[in-house]
């Protein structure tokens, strides 16, 4: 017997509303001098990792004659 494992991704996006990926921009931009101008942006996204694990049964009919 033999286990095959495999990984599955699945993404969506975005992973926040609008207000919340606002409120995070703002934030991160307060860590640093002229953040406004140094970060505009943010993009999110959530990434699934499924593992999916297959077993695999070896069966072998040996004759010797």
């Amino acid at each position: 017997m033999a286990f095959v494992t495999n990984i599955i991704r699945f993404y969506q996006n975005p992973a926040l509303s609008n207000v919340q990926e606002k409120n995070l921009l703002h934030k991160i931009q307060q860590q640093f001098v002229d953040g406004d101008k140094i970060i505009r942006s943010v993009k999110t996204e959530f990434c699934f990792n499924i593992e999916q694990q297959v077993v695999i049964m070896i069966v072998m009919d040996i004759k010797i004659e």
